[in-house]
């Protein structure tokens, strides 16, 4: 008998069209080879028997997959695949579907909830707005209202203030500075009014905030320490030398008057200068104040500390120059 007859018998002795397809790709490789050894009944046999297997095998997959087209992906599987092998990689595959779908839930859950947070912060403030409407439109206005006041101030009258007093102040400074205190401060009845006069009227501005100092150096100057104070306290500038000047002229004010404490107070205030001809002026004051009050200790803490800072940059200060002096007195007073 024909061997193409005996592959259709054993195909059709199956009793299915499915398995039919299958042995479909067998039966035209065999009906068209001839066997290179042994009988044509073993070469078949074998063939066929191999076949079976393999269709086993895919059949079972195929029962176990709920993609029927998986059935031709996996017809083709080795020999010694088994059913318990299949079931460990499927029950890994399924531990890593369902990590991967817990990660996505979560992900998904946290970005819900931050949208929904989201959506009640807006629905809130939209509440929010819709029921104070009229209220906010009001604080709007008046904001607004202010901003454009305070402009007009600014340009209509603080800024032609501003010129004015820095056209009078010129005149005292040069007074200042020729020591003619007296005139500085009251003015010379012909053109300068004096730093009395333009802290009263222009004190809201730079330069009328700077003739207050003015005024208190030159009442310094003249002995009147009282009101010194009064025009010092005034002051209140950013400029470093000139804010820790007026500091420790506070001090010295404090120390004419016999009140070492207060003086002491001030000069360590103008001690913290970063300008290294102003900071250790005051270090050395603030240790003459404290030597007054007996506490030599700390006078001679200052004073090794003004010693171990200076620089070339300082010579010709009296207080640096002759910072061993002081060192040396302080010393001898602490040892009595």
């Amino acid at each position: 008998m024909d061997y193409r007859v005996l592959v259709l018998k054993q195909i059709l002795s199956k009793n299915n069209f499915f398995q039919f397809f299958c042995y479909t790709e067998f039966f035209i490789t065999f009906a068209t080879a001839k066997p290179n050894n042994g009988t044509l009944a073993e070469w078949l046999g074998n063939g066929l028997q191999n076949r079976v297997q393999r269709f086993e095998s895919a059949r079972y997959l195929r029962r176990r997959s709920s993609n029927r087209n998986s059935f031709f992906r996996l017809r083709y599987l080795p020999l010694n695949y088994t059913a318990k092998a299949d079931s460990r990689f499927a029950a890994r595959r399924k531990t890593e579907k369902q990590i991967k779908d817990m990660a996505k839930n979560a992900t998904t859950h946290e970005e819900e909830k931050d949208l929904e947070n989201l959506q009640s912060a807006l629905s809130s403030t939209e509440s929010f707005i819709e029921k104070n409407q009229k209220v906010l439109t009001i604080i709007l206005c008046a904001i607004l209202l202010i901003i454009a006041v305070w402009l007009l101030v600014e340009n209509l009258y603080v800024l032609p203030k501003e010129d004015k007093a820095n056209e009078l102040i010129v005149a005292g400074q040069t007074y200042f500075q020729n020591g003619d205190y007296e005139t500085a401060v009251n003015g010379d009845s012909i053109s300068f009014d004096g730093f009395i006069a333009i802290n009263k009227e222009y004190g809201f501005t730079k330069a009328g905030n700077l003739a207050a100092a003015y005024a208190g150096l030159a009442y310094y100057k003249m002995g009147n320490y009282d009101m010194a104070l009064e025009y010092l306290n005034k002051f209140n500038g950013k400029d470093d030398v000139m804010k820790y000047t007026i500091l420790g002229t506070i001090g010295d004010c404090y120390a004419q008057k016999g009140d070492a404490k207060k003086a002491v107070e001030y000069f360590l205030k103008a001690a913290k200068s970063d300008n290294i001809l102003v900071a250790p002026v005051y270090k050395v004051k603030a240790g003459v104040a404290y030597e007054s009050l007996g506490e030599y200790g700390k006078a001679l803490d200052l004073y090794n500390e003004v010693k171990k800072d200076a620089t070339p940059a300082q010579r010709g200060i009296p207080e640096v120059d002759d910072i061993d002096k002081y060192i040396t007195s302080a010393t001898i007073k602490n040892g009595k």
